[in-house]
């Protein structure tokens, strides 16, 4: 079933599994998404409201290969970049239909990981 309890007390996202590599496992012949592929990907999930979980697949040494790990910190960079200014700092968020106390709109805007 599709649905959830608006009055529930928790808050459980939605979620998109992909990997960096063309399949959950690591192949030599194979290389990683590049960075624009995965900043794609990036917001074709996380603006969607979902939580983005990315699958590095380790090599035959258990480790994960240089290349992964070059565009995945590619992909941080780009992220960061993009999302350092805050542009919503000194917002005012309000709402037509608010869910009741402790749930203010403000809460959006107020800088406390608790809200």
């Amino acid at each position: 079933m599709n649905s959830g309890d608006s009055n529930g007390d928790s808050y459980i996202p939605a979620e998109t599994n992909v990997s960096i590599r063309p399949g959950w496992f690591y192949h030599e012949n194979e290389h990683p998404k590049t960075v624009q592929q995965l900043w794609d990907m990036y917001f074709n999930s996380t603006a969607r409201n979902t939580v983005w979980l990315l699958n590095f697949p380790p090599d035959k040494r258990g480790q994960i290969p240089a290349e992964d790990s070059t565009n995945a910190a590619g992909l941080g960079k780009w992220i960061y970049g993009t999302f350092r200014t805050n542009l919503l700092a000194e917002a005012t968020a309000t709402a037509q239909h608010g869910r009741g106390r402790g749930f203010e709109p403000a809460n959006m805007v107020d800088k406390c990981e608790d809200t």
